[in-house]
Order: structure tokens, then C-alpha cells, then sequence
């Protein structure tokens, strides 16, 4: 990211949809050239700080911090992200406190999620964090291989990033503390039973959490390392959000 490009867009609308989470709609002519991974997991990095030059330039001491893109709407430049709130630091600073009009600046996205065509089944592990995630992967998914998610939530509000048609394939666990920050990920693996065949996992939240649960895919599950996705989005005990 020494270089990368950045845009620059403006908040356009913002709506509290749990106590956790604000989504915020970015538009502007700097969207313009703004273009989709079509992965459905691809998150930008946000810039808090931009201390980079004219061009974009990154500083070491910039601050960013990844998000999901939760829709992209190209025929009107709208960029809709859902910012889990979950602790001190910018990011969490800037959703509750920005206002229509104001800007931000963020880079192009980024995408993981790939599971191969051959698979049985697809197995979604995410805290609050990769919520926003795990909602598009579910809406956008087409083809007719099973998919189910267990996913930590902190209020029965978080609930509704989900929609309900999509609802029966999640099994919503009310353990995350956003206060706290503590994950209940390996826990809810370690109960679970693999299921049969070959499968694809995607693991995202608290990077020592999803550490654990990509080596219990690979060693007591016996799924391949090309097909075990772990995003690591924070990291317990420092600011993130």
C-alpha cells in the first residue's frame, strides 16, 4: 500500500441499525472510476489520518483501517459500508460522530473469499466484525452448494444485516462482547461436527480467535489449506475500531 491510489467520496447517509453497527452511504465525483473485485468479502482501507502527499503517498504513521463494501452501486457512485463499532479508536470515533456532507478518503478494495467450485459445502466463522461479510457473501451467493454461518453477534439488532430470507443458513450466537473484546469462536468451533465431504471455510474477527480455528480446519478436520480463508480483522487488547 506504498503508493496505492486513493479516492475520496462524501457521506451521503448514515443510519444506526444496531447499537454496534452504523451504515454509511459514501457518493461523490470520486467515485466515478471506482471499481468492484465482485469478491464478496473485498474490504477498503479507510484513512483517518492522510498524511501522504499529493498523489496519495503513505506515511508511516497514517491511519487506516479495513472495511467490508456492503454494496456498490455503480450506475449511482453510492458506496454503502456497515461500520461495526466496537471499540476506542478512530474508526469507531469517526462513524459516530460523522455528519452528512463530510469526506473521507479510502483506497481500492480487496477481496479472499474463493471457495472452489468442487466443494460440498461452505462453512462461514465470524465475530461482529465480519458480519458485514458474511451478510454479502450469503445475499450473493448462487450456486447450489449449502452454505451455513456461525456468527458471533452482541445484540439481537445485529441480526438485521441479514436478510430474512437468507436468515435459515445463520446460527447467531449472542456471545461477542464489544466492550471487552472477546471472541467465542474456538469455543463454537470446538462444538461443532464436521460436516461430510469436501468443504471450503471462510474465518474472520479477532486474529488470534480466527488463528485457531484455521488450525482446527486444517488439523482436526482435515481440510486443505487452500481451502481455509482467515481474515484477522483486530487484534484483543488494541484499538481498532
Amino acid at each position: 500500500m506504498s503508493q496505492e491510489r486513493l479516492f475520496e467520496a462524501q457521506v451521503v447517509s448514515r443510519l444506526q441499525l444496531s447499537p454496534s453497527i452504523v451504515r454509511l452511504v459514501l457518493s461523490g465525483a470520486g467515485l466515478s472510476d471506482f471499481a468492484t473485485t465482485n469478491i464478496p468479502d473485498e474490504w477498503i482501507y479507510l484513512i483517518f489520518d492522510r498524511s501522504g502527499d499529493d498523489h496519495g503517498r503513505k506515511k508511516r504513521d497514517r491511519k487506516s483501517r479495513p472495511y467490508t463494501v456492503r454494496q456498490w452501486e455503480p450506475e449511482t457512485c453510492r458506496l454503502t459500508l456497515d461500520v461495526v463499532c466496537h471499540d476506542a479508536g478512530p474508526a469507531t470515533t469517526w462513524a459516530q460522530t460523522t455528519a452528512i456532507g463530510d469526506a473521507i478518503s479510502f483506497t481500492a478494495p480487496f477481496g479472499k473469499y474463493g471457495p472452489a467450485d468442487n466443494v460440498d459445502w461452505i462453512l462461514l466463522m465470524s465475530d461482529l466484525t465480519g458480519l458485514p461479510a458474511v451478510a454479502r457473501i450469503i445475499e450473493q451467493h448462487r450456486c447450489q452448494i449449502p452454505v451455513l454461518a456461525n456468527v458471533e453477534i452482541a445484540e439481537d439488532g445485529d441480526r438485521r444485516l441479514v436478510a430474512q430470507t437468507c436468515g435459515d443458513c445463520v446460527a447467531w450466537h449472542k456471545t461477542f462482547d464489544r466492550h471487552a473484546g472477546r471472541s467465542c469462536l474456538v469455543d463454537i468451533m470446538q462444538n461443532m461436527s464436521r460436516p461430510h465431504g469436501c468443504g471450503y471455510v471462510w474465518i474472520a474477527g479477532e486474529a488470534t480467535a480466527v488463528a485457531q480455528c484455521r488450525r482446527l480446519c486444517q488439523d482436526n478436520w482435515g481440510i486443505e489449506k487452500n481451502q481455509v480463508t482467515a481474515v484477522g480483522y483486530w487484534i484483543a487488547g488494541q484499538a481498532r475500531g
